[in-house]
């Protein structure tokens, strides 16, 4: 079983590309739901700049509904 050392440089750019591929990976998720979200609510004509605050709003009210907060 031969184990391999890695150079400093090549472990860097590798964390690197995980760490661009994982943002993409997030953009790409963002998109499909502002999409769903379009599709839901009729709004295939607007572009996603247009509604994003409506979506990031929804999603906060959606957020808060779900959280079952007692103040005394």
């Amino acid at each position: 079983m031969s184990s391999q050392l890695r150079k400093p440089e090549d472990v860097v750019d590798s964390r690197l590309r995980r760490e661009e591929l994982a943002k993409t990976a997030r953009r790409l998720w963002n998109c499909l739901a502002l999409a769903q979200f379009k599709a839901q609510h009729g709004c295939e004509d607007l572009s996603f700049h247009i509604i994003e605050l409506a979506f990031e709003e929804e999603m906060q009210q959606a957020h808060f509904s779900q959280c079952n907060l007692h103040f005394y």
